[in-house]
């Protein structure tokens, strides 16, 4: 019989992750403490709560903010997060691309999924069905064009007595308080990619300076 054919791996990007320490804090003076009159003081930790929750939904959100140039974001192949010129480990561009264009509608959806349904691993084989896109992130102003193309029973936008094919791939939107464009709209899959990893959760410290 004929030879054994063998194939080898194709070595894939270097992955490297850099954390950022982030802090503030806020100082009592024995003044302040003696005359607070209106208990602020005590207001402060939950204020202070709120600064650190804040950055890191700010901090989450830029990565998809800022997705569209190199200058925040690369990956191996040195493109945006977001390009339609990506390439595959085997050198193709076929299938990579993850950057649509045109506002939140009908039409731009059903081309978002289709680009799911297309897409193909780094040897260029279809694997359609390995990432279910689930969770449409909108910006505030895009949330009610959202309900209606998501859960109208109808087609929404026609007189017809269509069915709203949209609501069979069960998509689900969450609204990003944080997103800097009010037209641009991103999908991810179930079982996506995206890590916030702490190299050490928030912590609170206080100490007393008799110092000064």
């Amino acid at each position: 019989g004929a030879g054994v054919d063998y194939d080898d791996p194709i070595q894939g990007y270097k992955h490297s992750m850099t954390h950022v320490a982030y802090g503030l804090g806020y100082i009592v003076t024995l003044e302040m403490y003696e005359d607070d009159q209106y208990n602020k003081i005590n207001a402060l930790p939950k204020a202070l709560s709120r600064s650190g929750s804040y950055t890191v939904e700010i901090t989450a959100a830029n990565i998809l903010n800022n997705g569209f140039v190199t200058t925040y974001t690369t990956g191996g192949d040195a493109l945006a997060l977001f390009s339609a010129s990506h390439t595959r480990l085997d050198g193709s561009t076929t299938g990579c691309s993850n950057l649509g264009s045109g506002a939140l509608s009908e039409t731009t959806l059903e081309a978002m999924l289709l680009t799911f349904d297309k897409l193909v691993n780094d040897r260029g084989v279809p694997i359609a069905g390995m990432y279910i896109p689930k969770l449409l992130l909108i910006p505030p102003e895009l949330k009610k064009t959202a309900q209606r193309l998501l859960l109208s029973e109808k087609r929404p936008g026609t007189m017809n007595n269509d069915i709203n094919a949209l609501r069979e791939d069960n998509l689900s939107f969450m609204v990003i308080n944080h997103f800097t464009s009010t037209t641009a709209w991103f999908c991810v899959a179930m079982n996506h990619d995206l890590r916030h990893l702490w190299r050490v959760n928030v912590e609170f410290e206080s100490a007393d300076d008799f110092i000064t």
